[in-house]
């Protein structure tokens, strides 16, 4: 019995260990996609035109990563969902 105990035991704190190391990769890519929306829209301040032309490209660098970013966000909110003894 006691083995059995141990068994499951292990399987759960494996799981537990295993979706916060989850996490912190998905936290991980989350703040690298931050940084090169910025980096790229950096790039685009520096080069200068007009400013439509401006605020079209920088729309459009943040839309193309939002969708991302909402992608990894979702994931990441469903692992803490489902994890017990994680805070909100």
């Amino acid at each position: 019995m006691d083995i059995i105990l141990f068994i499951f035991g292990f399987i759960i704190f494996a799981i537990f260990i295993g979706s916060i190391t989850r996490v912190i990769l998905i936290e991980r890519k989350i703040n690298k996609l931050y940084k090169e929306k910025e980096f790229r829209i950096n790039q685009e301040k520096n080069r200068g035109g007009l400013t439509s032309v401006f605020e079209r490209k920088i729309n459009k660098i943040e839309q193309e990563f939002q969708f991302q970013i909402e992608k990894l966000e979702r994931k990441r909110r469903f692992i803490l969902e489902k994890l017990p003894f994680i805070k909100r």
